[in-house]
């Protein structure tokens, strides 16, 4: 009687593991940013896009040779962009606000034969169609991002407007990852039973007469 109690108690944590991941993988969400600004701080430490149609504002530290384009000789021939990942989104939000931005530079077409040799000594390559660009992926190179409220966000520290884009993608999963830290089951290994609780894994012995 015992040993069927406790195997009725392990299926109810199998089960409910099972609806909690279900749910966490429905929860990613995406939504639109229209005509945001792009901005820096006004020491140069952040890059700053800020939202006209959502509540949130994403503060990034500024990637090194972002910076040094911003200070060129050709930043008067810059175009910048936050391109498109695999996923469809240009920004992706994962558990505590933590943001990944991809952002792309590129020379425009009137920029002088010095200002590309320029470019071309920060790492900048040529596409396939000729355009000269960099892509600058957040985080990397020690750089991190993150997603706030507008409430949360002092806008005078962010005096430069340095361009508009017209829209952006943004796929939220913090929810998501949140969710995933709900303990679910595995696998049963000759009377042990193998739990996630993201990031970790606990070992649940079962009873050797219990059999799955």
């Amino acid at each position: 009687m015992q040993m069927n109690k406790l195997w009725s108690l392990l299926n109810l944590i199998v089960c409910c593991g099972a609806a909690s991941l279900l749910s966490a993988c429905a929860s990613v969400t995406r939504y639109t940013e229209e005509s945001p600004e792009l901005m820096i701080t006004s020491d140069h430490r952040q890059f700053v896009i800020r939202g006209k149609t959502s509540e949130y504002v994403y503060v990034f530290e500024m990637p090194p040779t972002l910076l040094q384009s911003l200070e060129s000789d050709f930043k008067d021939h810059l175009a910048i962009q936050i391109y498109e990942g695999f996923s469809g989104a240009s920004l992706s939000i994962l558990q505590g606000g933590k943001t990944y931005a991809r952002i792309q530079t590129r020379l425009t077409d009137d920029a002088s034969e010095q200002q590309k040799q320029q470019a071309f000594a920060l790492g900048y390559q040529t596409s396939s169609s000729g355009r000269i660009y960099y892509n600058h992926v957040i985080p990397k190179h020690n750089t991190e991002g993150r997603r706030y409220l507008l409430s949360e966000f002092d806008s005078t520290t962010v005096p430069v407007k340095i361009g508009q884009i017209d829209s952006i993608t943004v796929e939220d999963s913090q929810k998501k990852q949140e969710q995933s830290q709900a303990v679910f089951p595995l696998i049963f290994v000759g009377g042990i039973a193998l739990f996630a609780t993201y990031p970790w894994t606990i070992l649940l012995i079962v009873p050797w007469g219990l059999k799955p």
